[in-house]
C-alpha cells in the first residue's frame, strides 16, 4: 500500500473554488436538529427561554449538546442561542456588564489607553455583575459541546459605531493568522484538528438588526480542508460575498461558531446606532489562547463572593460555570526547571483544581491567593524576573 498524501495543498497547487462550492452545497432542516426552534438559511436557532431552569436535566442537556456539537464540527458551523441570558435578569447580567464595560472603556480612553481586557477589569470593578454574568450554565454547556471540560475563557467588549466598515471574510484561531507559506507546513490532520481547539462566540449587548452589520457566515465552510490556505484569495472572497448568511440578533442573544468557518463582521450602515457585543473566545485545554488572563486579581476580588455562593449552591451548574470562566483548566505550559525541582509534573493542580479545593475546604483569602501564586511561579522560568 502506498502512503497517501497528507498535505492539504502545496504552494504550487492553490485551492480550487469548485472544492469550496461542493463543500457548501448542502442544507439542513428541523429533521436534522430536532430541538432547534427554527432553521434560518441553514443556521439552527435555539430559543433557550423554552428550557429555563432545565440546565440540570441530564437527558435534555445531552441531547442539546449532541446537536450543538454536530452543528459546530460537522454541520453548518454556527448556532444562535436566543435569550442566552434571561430578560427578567437583564440589569444583573448583560445590562449591568454593559454599563460597567462602557465605564472602563471611557476611563481608559481618557488616559489614552485601549481597554482590551474588560474581562478582568469587570471583576475588579463590580464583583456581583461579574459573578452573575459568568455564572450562566448555558455558556458552559455550549463551550463543552465542542471543547469538552477544562477549557479556558476570555472575553472583550466590541463596539462598532455608525459607518463601521465590514471585515474581509476570514478564519480565526489559530492558523487563520498564518500566511499560506506557513500553513502549508501543517499536514492535513493538524489543519483539521485546529477546528476543534477553539470556540468563538458573541453575546449581543445591544440589538443587532441587519443594517448594523451583524456577523456574516458561510455555512459549512469550516469543513473545507484547504480553508486556511484559501480564505485570502480573491475568488474565495467573492464567493463569500455572494453567499454569506447575516445573523441579526436581539439583545441577550448569543451566537457561537467554529472559528474555521468563513465569517466577517458586516458594515454598520446606520447613522446613529452603535452595535455592541461581548466577544468570547473559549480555548480547549489542548490549545493556547490569543491572550493570557491572570486569574489571581479576579479571585482576589471575587473570593469572598465565591465562597458565599459555594455555601449556598456547592458545585452547582452556575458555580462550575463561574469557576471555569475564572481559572485555567490546564497545567501547561510550565518551566521544567521549576517543575522538576518542585514536584511531579503530572500531578500538578490546575487553577480550577485549586479554586475547587479552596471552596471545598474553605480556604481563606490569603490561602487561595498564595496557592494560585505558587502555581503561577511553577509555570514561570526562574529567569523571568531578570528580564
Amino acid at each position: 500500500m502506498v502512503c497517501p498524501k497528507n498535505r492539504v495543498y502545496y504552494l504550487d497547487q492553490p485551492p480550487l473554488i469548485e472544492d469550496l462550492k461542493r463543500v457548501c452545497n448542502r442544507s439542513v432542516s428541523k429533521e436534522t436538529y430536532l430541538l432547534a426552534s427554527e432553521i434560518q438559511k441553514n443556521i439552527p436557532i435555539y430559543d433557550l427561554s423554552k428550557y429555563a431552569g432545565q440546565h440540570t436535566d441530564k437527558t435534555l442537556v445531552e441531547n442539546l449538546q449532541d446537536e450543538w456539537s454536530h452543528i459546530l464540527s460537522q454541520g453548518p458551523g454556527a448556532i444562535v442561542l436566543k435569550k442566552t441570558y434571561a430578560i427578567d435578569n437583564l440589569e444583573q447580567t448583560v445590562g449591568g456588564a454593559n454599563v460597567i464595560c462602557h465605564q472602563i472603556i471611557d476611563d481608559e480612553s481618557h488616559r489614552n489607553l485601549k481597554a482590551y481586557d474588560v474581562f478582568t477589569k469587570l471583576a475588579k470593578r463590580t464583583l456581583q455583575v461579574f459573578v452573575n454574568y459568568y455564572s450562566n450554565p448555558w455558556l458552559a454547556l455550549v463551550d463543552e459541546a465542542l471543547l469538552g471540560p477544562g477549557y479556558s475563557f476570555n472575553a472583550t467588549l466590541n463596539i462598532v459605531p455608525p459607518g463601521g466598515r465590514a471585515q474581509p471574510a476570514h478564519r480565526n484561531f489559530h492558523m487563520g493568522f498564518f500566511s499560506p507559506d506557513k500553513c502549508v507546513k501543517f499536514l492535513r490532520l493538524l489543519q483539521i484538528a485546529n477546528h476543534t481547539l477553539t470556540l468563538q462566540g458573541a453575546v449581543a449587548h445591544s440589538d443587532m438588526p441587519l443594517p448594523s452589520g451583524p456577523t456574516r457566515f458561510l455555512p459549512f465552510s469550516q469543513l473545507f480542508e484547504a480553508g486556511y490556505m484559501a480564505h485570502r484569495r480573491d475568488e474565495f472572497q467573492e464567493y463569500f460575498q455572494e453567499n454569506y448568511v447575516p445573523l441579526p440578533l436581539e439583545k441577550v442573544d448569543g451566537v457561537f461558531f467554529n472559528p474555521s468557518i468563513l465569517h466577517a463582521a458586516g458594515d454598520n450602515v446606520t447613522t446613529d446606532f452603535y452595535r455592541c457585543a461581548q466577544l468570547i473566545q473559549v480555548n480547549s485545554i489542548f490549545g493556547k489562547p490569543s491572550e493570557w488572563v491572570n486569574a489571581i486579581p479576579i479571585v482576589d476580588k471575587c473570593w469572598q463572593l465565591m465562597r458565599e455562593k459555594y455555601r449556598k449552591e456547592v458545585f452547582s451548574a452556575q458555580m462550575m460555570a463561574l469557576i471555569q470562566a475564572v481559572g485555567d483548566g490546564y497545567q501547561f505550559p510550565v518551566s521544567l526547571d521549576n517543575v522538576v525541582r518542585n514536584g511531579d509534573i503530572f500531578g500538578m493542580k490546575t487553577e480550577q483544581d485549586l479554586i475547587m479545593e479552596g471552596l471545598e475546604v474553605d480556604w481563606d483569602h490569603e490561602r487561595i491567593i498564595q496557592e494560585l501564586k505558587s502555581s503561577q511561579q511553577r509555570r514561570m522560568s526562574p529567569f523571568f524576573d531578570t528580564l
